[in-house]
Order: C-alpha cells, then sequence, then structure tokens
C-alpha cells in the first residue's frame, strides 16, 4: 500500500478535529471488487474515515465509534491467529473466477502488520481468524456510527507518512516489542498469463544467505501446482547482491503506471520488494500484448494495443539470479505448496 502525504493533508483539511488528535492510526481495510472499491482507517480514539468508490460516484464518510464499539474491535485486532498471521501463510490461486482484493493492515506494538488477499479462495484457510474482521468491515459499512458525509478528494484511507516507517510482518520478526528490520534482502516475482493459463516465479534471499525459490501454474479449471527449491548463497555472491540492491539506479526506480483500464489477452507482471531503511520499496512493472483499451478514447476497441515497461533496472537483478539462485535450485525443486515467495514466521 503506497502512502500518500498530500492525501493525508486532504484528510485533516476537511476534518479539522479529528486530525488535532494524536491520530495514531489502529487499522486499514481497503476491499475493490467489481462494482465497488471500499476502505475505511480507524484511529486509535475511535474516529475513522469511510470511503466508498463506484463506477459513477464517490462517498466520503467521517464519525467516531464508541468505546463500547473499540473496545470489541480491540477484541477483534487481539485473536491470536490474527496477530500471528504472515503473508507468508497466505496462499492464494493463480486464477480466480471471483475478482477481489483484500488488504488488512493493522498498526501493532512490533509495527505494521500487513495482509493481503487476492481472491475469495486465498482466505479460507485463516477464514476463522480474517472473517470475523472482515464481518465488523461490512457492518460497518451499513451502519456508520455517528458519521457525516463529507466532499473532498478521496484519500484511499492512507495513514500519515510517518506512522508507516516502521514496517514488520509478524510479532516473531520483533522480539521484546521492538521493531526489526525484515529478514530478507529482496523478493522477485514474475507471472505470465495467455489464454486460461498463468505461470509465475518467485525467489526470496534472506539476510543469511539462504534461498527459497518457487515456480508455480495454474490453467482455469484446475488446481495450482508448485514446485519449490532452496539453497545457499556464498559469501562472495551475497556481497556482490548486496552492491546490487543499493545502486543508484535500483534504490530510485519506480513502479510503472502502464495502461490500467487494458484488458489482457497476454500480460507479464514483475514485482520486486527491497527492505530500505525507511520501508519497504515497491517495484511493480507489467505488459501487456493483444489489449482491448480503454473504449472511452479513439482506438480503444481494437485489440492491437501493446504496453511494455522499462525493466532495465531489474536486469541486473534477473541475471544475478540466474547465476546464483536458478543454477543452484535447478535439479532440487520438490513439489509443495508455494506462497509466492512471501516470508513466512
Amino acid at each position: 500500500m503506497r502512502i500518500v502525504f498530500a492525501a493525508v493533508l486532504l484528510f485533516c483539511a476537511s476534518s479539522v478535529a479529528y486530525c488535532q488528535s494524536k491520530f495514531r492510526p489502529l487499522l486499514r481495510i481497503g476491499r475493490s471488487q467489481s462494482h465497488e472499491t471500499v476502505c475505511v482507517l480507524v484511529n486509535d480514539d475511535g474516529g475513522y474515515r469511510l470511503e466508498k468508490a463506484y463506477r459513477a460516484k464517490d462517498e466520503t464518510y467521517l464519525g467516531t465509534i464508541d468505546r463500547a464499539g473499540m473496545d470489541s474491535l480491540h477484541k477483534l485486532l487481539g485473536n491470536d491467529q490474527l496477530r500471528s498471521l504472515s503473508q507468508g501463510d497466505i496462499r492464494r490461486p493463480l486464477i480466480s473466477d471471483t475478482p477481489e482484493f483484500l488488504d488488512i493492515s493493522i498498526n501493532r506494538d512490533y509495527g505494521w502488520q500487513e495482509l493481503s488477499f487476492f481472491s475469495p479462495e486465498s482466505r479460507k484457510s485463516v477464514k476463522e481468524s480474517v472473517n470475523p474482521l472482515l464481518h465488523w468491515f461490512e457492518e460497518l459499512q451499513k451502519h456508520p456510527p455517528a458519521a457525516t458525509r463529507v466532499e473532498g478528494t478521496p484519500s484511499r484511507c492512507v495513514p500519515p507518512r510517518e506512522s508507516r516507517n516502521v514496517v514488520s510482518t509478524t510479532a516473531e520478526t520483533a522480539p521484546n516489542n521492538t521493531a526489526k528490520a525484515p529478514p530478507f534482502l529482496f523478493r522477485f516475482y514474475s507471472s505470465h498469463a495467455y489464454v486460461k493459463t498463468v505461470e509465475s516465479s518467485c525467489t526470496i534471499v534472506f539476510n543469511s544467505g539462504r534461498f527459497h525459490q518457487e515456480h508455480s501454474s495454474q490453467t482455469y479449471g484446475a488446481n495450482r501446482r508448485d514446485k519449490i527449491a532452496e539453497g545457499q548463497v556464498d559469501a562472495e555472491a551475497l556481497q556482490e547482491l548486496r552492491s546490487l540492491l543499493d545502486s543508484p539506479d535500483l534504490k530510485e526506480s519506480q513502479s510503472d503506471r502502464g495502461v490500467p483500464s487494458q484488458v489482457r489477452a497476454e500480460g507479464f507482471v514483475t514485482a520486486l520488494d527491497i527492505p530500505r531503511s525507511d520501508g519497504i520499496q515497491h517495484v511493480a512493472l507489467s505488459s501487456a500484448f493483444n489489449a482491448h483499451g480503454d473504449p472511452r478514447v479513439i482506438g480503444g476497441n481494437d485489440n492491437l494495443s501493446y504496453h511494455v515497461p522499462d525493466q532495465s533496472t531489474v536486469k541486473p537483478l534477473q541475471e544475478w539470479m540466474k547465476e546464483h539462485t536458478d543454477k543452484r535450485g535447478a535439479g532440487t525443486e520438490k513439489a509443495g505448496n508455494g506462497n509466492d515467495c512471501y516470508p513466512g514466521r
């Protein structure tokens, strides 16, 4: 989830009393479906901002949850199973009939616990801990307490930048309730979607030099299949990697915006996560071929459009992986349950 500080300034302009409080964000939930996008940002004093975005209109509400309501919310957030979840515990299908994205961010005593679910199927294995919080979110939308509708530019419910400097996925990564840097150097993910098939691969390299790789595939109507390989990078290669990750070009690399309205007959996605001193650097690049563009623009309905981003900044890292992880992992793959190389607990 990207942090847009300007959005918070707009938020404060529409609710001075809310922003004059200590404004320690407690919880953010965002849910995107085919017909709407809804999000909420809840402050630890009960103040909240609820935004709903439909195809033709936006609605924004500001309100306050009373003490009893906050006690109930804290009880949900204190669930032991929920507290122990990390992105590495979430397994998702590569193909889903139900497009939905659910993003949950909880401000813990050790930092932010961030969980992303890319389809309803990805929540099945953790439904006992996640579904009660999702039900709370749905009820808030139906009956928002002490809510006032306001005008203004949507903020996507993002909290202030300064509140998100510390990122941690689970309590286990932050012993004694102190913030700790993530235990990995980078995570690289790529996928190729065509016809009714999706193939993906990913690599994560940990600070110790241990690496984990996955090659996954799924055809429409069939189950996802994963092959997993692990190994160790030697000290010299690890030093080379650290220098590569610290290169100015890679540090300054940003996600390619692409053309979000395209419907792709074939597409490639590349995603890179690198822990930095101020959080996780996310870089996302996507290619689209034989795509249907936005029908509202000239030529938007044709099927000959394409979009190819500049991937020169990630190419050195891809070459490093070919030499130091792909070769070591080759021939050692075993069937298993992949999690797209997210770090576990």
